[in-house]
């Protein structure tokens, strides 16, 4: 976490993108399921297993049929 590297957490920038990019979608009203399980392979690769974006993401996940 850093002012100087604009990080909100303790992740890469990559992993930020990625949710920012999850973010997106969970503001649609019809996500596709396509989409939903593309961001969870980009967040698997890229987040802790502990990372707290996983409730909000799991949640969302689940609640559009999609099981991680």
């Amino acid at each position: 976490m850093s002012d100087l590297f604009d990080l909100k957490q303790a992740r890469s920038i990559e992993a930020e993108i990625a949710i920012e990019d999850a973010k997106l979608i969970q503001k649609n009203n019809e996500p596709s399921k396509v989409d939903i399980l593309s961001i969870s392979k980009r967040l698997n690769n890229l987040l802790a297993p502990h990372d707290s974006f996983w409730i909000r993401w799991n949640y969302f996940a689940e609640k559009n049929g999609i099981e991680i």
